[in-house]
């Protein structure tokens, strides 16, 4: 009896995952055992963190898709497009995959993608502010963007 509680013990414990290191970062996440890390394409090392849309507005979504080095989706649900830089997010769709990339003068622009895998991966982390408009009304995104996590 006891063989056979040990032998159920060990299969339990090999059978599922244990994170080892847990992180923001789906690509540094460590299992053990390897084998048994879920099945998924995620393997960003790199995070967009602390994300604010100032002034909040209700019809507005800017959330973070950090599973291939963190970008931006926007969901723009108003009645007026939105505008930033070089990006239209026309009233009532969805744009999928926004990174950013850095100027020579220290400021940074948005790039439209056509995933989710960011372009730009900065040394350290480093603090994004982009802005646009709405209408005649100013909108300004900012967030933390992160280096390689592991």
């Amino acid at each position: 009896m006891r063989l056979l509680m040990l032998l159920l013990v060990a299969v339990l414990l090999t059978s599922g995952c244990i994170v080892i290191n847990d992180s923001p970062a789906p690509g540094c996440i460590k299992y053990f055992p390897e084998q048994f890390r879920p099945i998924g394409g995620c393997f960003g090392k790199s995070v967009i963190m602390n994300l604010s849309v100032s002034p909040a507005t209700a019809c507005l979504a800017v959330d973070t898709n950090n599973c291939n080095g963190g970008v931006l989706d926007i969901s723009n649900g108003c009645p007026n497009d939105l505008t930033i830089d070089n990006i239209t997010v026309p009233a009532g769709t969805r744009y999928v995959g926004v990174d950013v990339e850095k100027l020579a003068d220290g400021t940074y622009r948005p790039v439209p993608l056509e995933g989710n895998v960011a372009v730009y991966v900065p040394e350290m982390m480093e603090h994004v502010t982009i802005g646009g408009v709405m209408g005649q009304k100013p909108i300004v995104v900012s967030f933390i963007k992160t280096g390689n996590l592991c």
